[in-house]
């Protein structure tokens, strides 16, 4: 664990962007620490704020790309999985999530009611959408290349 030097509760609004959102303040819950290896911030209870983000933009009239984004990577989904779930493609996400499309209204609502669910640990829909993100982590495994030096040579070898 790490040894706090000077330890002093935010004053002022935290602008959060770690989250990925410009528009993200925080009114409190924030420290600042002062550690051996140079500054550092903690931020109380961080997953009920990131819910709460969430809820926030599915309550919102309609979302941007950085939301539709930040929904997706909270549950833990690939752009791959997302485009599977809501039958479209990996470029189509892309694009929604970098502005360069509008989001269609049902794959906003689709998103809103998987995150929704996914607050809720009886949820048999968060089991399967928990179940599609391992699949999806696995299949990224499958689909990255390994190599091995042999000799003087770098070699292409089974996945570890």
């Amino acid at each position: 664990m790490t040894d706090f030097i000077h330890c002093e509760v935010a004053a002022k609004p935290y602008h959060y962007t770690d989250c990925g959102l410009d528009d993200v303040w925080l009114d409190g819950g924030v420290e600042y620490h002062e550690t051996p290896y140079g500054p550092a911030t903690s931020i109380h209870n961080i997953d009920e704020l990131h819910a709460a983000i969430g809820m926030s933009i599915i309550r919102s009239e309609s979302m941007t790309g950085k939301e539709f984004r930040y929904l997706r990577v909270e549950l833990d989904l690939s752009q791959k999985a997302l485009a599977v779930l809501l039958r479209s493609s990996e470029q189509q996400i892309h694009r929604w999530e970098t502005g360069k499309s509008d989001i269609p209204g049902s794959a906003e609502v689709a998103l809103a009611g998987y995150y929704v669910e996914s607050l809720n640990p009886d949820s048999r829909l968060k089991e399967l959408m928990d179940q599609l993100s391992e699949l999806d982590s696995s299949l990224s495994a499958l689909e990255a290349r390994h190599f091995t030096p042999e000799d003087d040579n770098w070699v292409i070898s089974a996945a570890a």
